[in-house]
């Protein structure tokens, strides 16, 4: 009776640590955007970060994915300005310079690939992440019923 209560307790004890040791992956959500969610909690930019820290390369992978944000948006936000300045002046009477607007275009233009490819480095950043969770995740165990040299009892393999 007291091999059993042990076994029992022991039992419970490593289902509820194995219950304890989740570690979820990463949803892909495509809409308008892309958004990361884990554990039902939509994952800001920043906590993407975090939780991505922890594998190198997928990090790796988000940092280069960071500068070409950086750089879209430095283009984007400067071609707007370069756009809006002439439209501006034409609103304001004035003569604008349309050359400064051709230009602003071609900025913007070349920040819409560095878009695309923030969101596709990013994208795999993620799926390396999860790839290396289910790699690397919780061991194989299993328990079962055997034969043993003390006689009859559960049998953990890790």
């Amino acid at each position: 009776m007291n091999k059993f209560l042990i076994s029992t307790i022991a039992l419970l004890i490593f289902i509820t640590a194995q219950s304890q040791n989740s570690t979820d992956s990463i949803t892909i959500v495509r809409s308008n955007n892309i958004s990361f969610i884990q554990n039902n909690i939509v994952l800001t930019p920043k906590r993407l970060a975090g939780v991505l820290k922890s594998n190198t390369t997928s990090y790796k992978e988000l940092r280069a994915a960071k500068n070409n944000l950086f750089f879209s948006d430095l283009f984007s936000y400067a071609g707007g300005f370069m756009i809006g300045a002439p439209l501006g002046t034409v609103l304001a009477g004035g003569k604008p310079e349309w050359a400064l607007a051709a230009a602003g275009v071609g900025l913007v233009v070349v920040s819409i690939p560095l878009r695309l490819a923030y969101s596709r480095r990013t994208i795999n950043a993620v799926n390396i992440y999860n790839t290396d969770l289910k790699k690397n995740g919780c061991l194989q165990k299993e328990v079962h019923l055997a034969a043993t040299s003390n006689g009859f009892g559960l049998v953990m393999k890790f």
